[in-house]
């Protein structure tokens, strides 16, 4: 076949750097198994660490101040949508020749969903409710499957549903046990409609471009099957930056402390121990899922010619910087770094890591550059991959730009910039953040305010001009910001 396959899976709020790294507890034995047969990036990051921004990114290719999709703002939709003219890079990949699928989670804009960019499939407009489905439904009565009930043992916003058992997605920042067979969790019910998609047509003559996008492991974490209590909270280390004071940073930092500090006890290891444990198998729980759908597309021998593409759209601050969790406009490695691994068997050999700095929004030029479509995108503020699966070893760009606007509103304007082992965040209106990752891999200690930074910070500063002037970055507030830090 000239023109491979793509699978890209995709994993939703992915608590991944530092936490793999810390606890040997999570064991992501998909994601590794992938990594063995393909190549890992070590240092991908989320091109924002929010799920519409970053989801409407790796599907056009383009950063969020470009697409306008800035927010996660489903309830006013006051204009951050896709433009009507705004293509995909589904449609390119149509134009190939590729029969386009798509199953699970969209959450790239609000007014529109998968079938509506030349999809088949499934998906849900906003963030979409699985559990309530139509589909759900019929897939737990073929599988003769119970409508499954979690039972609560962890909640931020309000303990007294401690103990109680609701319907899955019921209490939102919480954590409990989901009843029945691990078939039942929502990341099964995708990966099947995706295997059963394959079953039936991946051998016809027409490649095809499949999405697949599960709504774990983001709160709430359903620990299922056989990962329930598969993790001892009490084994589990305080994490480095727990007990970090957030006096030196911008103030956002302080209104995120705020919203999770609202109810008592969540200042104790102890409290998080409990939370952070069902995430960990609920992220495993997903992992496993996922690969379902890598064994059914290598059992039916199509491996050779199948690029895989596994990632997330952005982290998990659980349990760091001083208790915190979800990711709340914070650009901390934790919120900002994902897993990312490609196999494509035919092409480059597996077992390799790179270190090249790259973003998830980089998959969409490298999907493009798998299929090579007859025309491309006119801009893209991205690069392939493929030619990093090939030399492992080459180093890649030299500066990477992720940027944030708020969470459900646009409250904080953000740009982040990587270069060597700095990292730095301007903050519209407020101090910036500066960190020697090297040093201090947590982010531990803002430098922006140390003297002995004063070189660094300006060539962060000027760095960051320079990426915001190659991406048209030409809003009021982007210009505003370039100002400030012409000013500093």
């Amino acid at each position: 076949m000239s023109q491979p396959n793509i699978l890209w899976l995709v994993a939703d709020h992915f608590a991944f750097k530092h936490h793999v790294d810390l606890y040997p507890e999570l064991k992501l034995k998909t994601y590794n198994q992938l990594g063995a047969e393909g190549i890992v990036f070590d240092q991908a990051y989320s091109v924002c660490p929010l799920c519409q921004p970053a989801r409407t990114s790796m599907l056009t290719g383009i950063y969020s101040h470009r697409h306008g999709v800035l927010i996660n703002d489903e309830a006013s939709n006051r204009g951050f949508r896709l433009a009507p003219e705004q293509r995909l890079i589904s449609s390119y990949v149509k134009d190939a020749g590729y029969r386009n699928v798509y199953f699970g989670k969209w959450h790239c804009g609000y007014d529109k969903i998968a079938r509506d960019y030349d999809f088949e499939g499934w998906s849900l407009p906003g963030y979409g409710r699985p559990y309530q489905t139509e589909q759900y439904a019929d897939y737990l009565a073929d599988n003769g499957l119970s409508m499954p009930q979690v039972t609560v043992d962890w909640d931020i916003q309000d303990p007294k549903t401690v103990g109680q058992s609701y319907m899955p997605f019921g209490p939102w920042v919480a954590a409990g046990t989901l009843s029945g067979p691990i078939e039942a969790h929502e990341s099964f019910f995708v990966a099947d409609a995706a295997c059963r998609w394959m079953d039936e047509n991946a051998h016809q003559s027409q490649p095809f471009f499949m999405r697949v996008d599960v709504w774990g492991p983001h709160h709430p974490y359903h620990s299922a099957g056989g990962f329930r209590d598969s993790i001892d909270p009490k084994a589990l280390d305080k994490y480095p930056s727990f007990e970090q004071p957030l006096d030196a940073m911008p103030r956002s930092f302080d209104v995120a402390w705020e919203k999770w500090h609202e109810i008592a006890g969540t200042d104790h290891w102890e409290w998080w121990q409990q939370g952070l444990a069902r995430c960990f198998e609920q992220i495993m729980v997903v992992d496993q899922a996922l690969g379902q759908v890598i064994s059914t597309l290598d059992n039916l021998g199509l491996k050779d010619d199948s690029l895989v593409i596994y990632v997330a759209d952005h982290g998990d601050l659980i349990a760091s910087h001083g208790g915190l969790i979800n990711k709340d406009a914070l650009m901390f490695e934790e919120t900002m770094r994902v897993p990312l691994a490609l196999r494509w068997s035919r092409r480059f050999v597996g077992g390799a890591v790179s270190e090249a700095l790259v973003s998830n929004m980089d998959l969409a030029a490298t999907v493009l550059d798998a299929v090579q479509p007859p025309s491309w995108p006119e801009v893209l503020d991205c690069e392939s991959l493929l030619p990093l699966c090939e030399d492992p070893t080459a180093p890649g760009r030299d500066v990477l730009m992720s940027e944030d606007h708020g969470e459900l509103k646009v409250e904080f304007f953000q740009r982040m910039i990587r270069w060597q082992d700095y990292k730095y965040v301007a903050h519209l209106d407020h101090q910036d953040e500066l960190h020697d990752l090297a040093r201090d891999p947590y982010e531990l200690n803002n430098l922006a305010s140390d003297p002995e930074s004063i070189a660094v910070l300006k060539q962060m500063r000027e760095l960051t001009r320079e990426q915001m002037e190659l991406s048209a970055d030409e809003s009021a507030d982007a210009n505003r910001l370039k100002s400030q830090l012409e000013a500093c």
